[in-house]
């Protein structure tokens, strides 16, 4: 039963995955950058460290996805008034726009993969995904106590 769930699983986060990459294209994003725009959306002026932090990603991949979007002119950077060795990032119009189109887009592949459910099985469906957080976050301790 294990594998047919984990199959079953895999099948629907490839179709989100999918929607979610045909979204973005429509919008010249990449599968991440819009991570990003959602963060310096509400945390404008952000480090790179502080970014990658967030967001949890490595410094060298969030080198490249700031050189695509600073490029696409959808974020700018400045250097920090008290630390002139720090570059803060923010959102240009045209990000905040695209950050704003995405959200929306984002809410409609939602609406596709969880619209056939009533609220009861919503409601279901997020009890099981908390047993499964669970039953995961309590394998992290179990491996660190190890």
């Amino acid at each position: 039963m294990f594998d047919l769930l984990t199959e079953t699983f895999r099948a629907m986060a490839h179709k989100q995955r999918n929607a979610l990459r045909t979204e973005l294209a429509k919008h010249g994003l990449y599968l991440g950058q819009h991570r990003i725009l959602f963060l310096l959306k509400d945390q404008p002026g952000l480090s790179q460290v502080e970014i990658c932090d967030n967001l949890n990603v490595t410094k060298e991949s969030l080198s490249l996805s700031l050189k695509r979007l600073h490029n696409a002119d959808l974020v700018y950077c400045e250097k920090d008034d008290h630390d002139k060795r720090k570059t803060l990032w923010s959102l240009t119009n045209l990000g905040l726009e695209k950050a704003q189109v995405c959200k929306k887009g984002f809410k409609s592949v939602n609406e596709s993969m969880f619209g056939e459910l009533s609220h009861e099985e919503m409601i279901q469906l997020e009890s099981y995904f908390n047993k499964m957080i669970r039953g995961l976050e309590r394998r992290e301790i179990d491996e660190e106590v190890i």
